[in-house]
């Protein structure tokens, strides 16, 4: 079988690997004749010592973990010994 070359206008035989690469991307395959879609998966988030690493979960820091700064703890605490007081006076 040959084929149109259109940089020198001219008919050019086909080898039989340039055929198989022609038929595979005819019928929606993958081009590489060696490729496994079936081989083992690699497991990249897993193993020992990588859990700890990337977790695999992305849910929310729960708030117990949360700690106010400093400012915010001085804000706070000025407002609960004005409150105790009971001097509040509108801000």
């Amino acid at each position: 079988m040959s084929a149109l070359d259109q940089n020198t206008q001219a008919e050019k035989q086909l080898s039989p690997e340039e055929l198989d690469l022609i038929r595979r991307l005819y019928q929606n395959e993958n081009p590489d004749a060696g490729y496994d879609p079936y081989e083992p998966m690699v497991e990249w988030f897993t193993g020992k010592g990588k859990e700890e690493i990337m977790p695999l979960s992305a849910a929310p820091e729960p708030k117990r973990r949360w700690i106010p700064s400093k400012w915010e703890k001085q804000k706070v605490t000025y407002s609960v010994q004005r409150y105790s007081s009971t001097n509040m006076i509108d801000e």
